[in-house]
């Protein structure tokens, strides 16, 4: 038992902070002390985090239009940069950024779909447990 909380003790804090998920599977924010964790879980007693954000903006600029799906494309095909707030870019809310995401906006942009799932045209927190996390987002309050 004590060699197993000594490592235990020995990974707090000395997982790798590049290409975090920004919350733990649980929800809460990550990094959660000096640095990750490491394993899917943080240490300590960290709040939840919570940024309001649009599903569907993945370039962070207040609307869901063409120009998401382009980023979203760069970022998949061309080593376009990231969203900065992940949970925006996954329109589609099935936890992951993928060709789907651009699918699903092209679709309700131009092709009568239906509303990207919430939050959408109005800002607000993402209810969906996944690994994605939003770091930022600088249209909602």
């Amino acid at each position: 038992l004590q060699h197993d909380v000594a490592l235990a003790v020995r990974t707090i804090d000395t997982g790798i902070d590049t290409g975090r998920a920004t919350t733990d599977i649980d929800g809460y924010a990550r990094p959660c002390g000096a640095h990750v964790d490491m394993g899917a879980y943080e240490f300590g007693e960290c709040p939840i985090a919570a940024i309001e954000f649009l599903r569907g903006d993945a370039n962070a600029d207040g609307k869901v239009d063409i120009a998401d799906v382009i980023h979203i494309l760069s970022f998949l095909f061309a080593h376009g940069t990231p969203a900065v707030c992940r949970d925006a870019a996954d329109s589609n809310d099935d936890g992951q950024i993928d060709i789907a995401d651009g699918i699903t906006i092209l679709s309700h942009l131009f092709g009568g779909g239906p509303p990207l799932p919430p939050p959408f045209k109005l800002c607000g927190l993402d209810l969906t447990i996944d690994a994605l996390g939003c770091n930022a987002y600088p249209h909602c309050p």
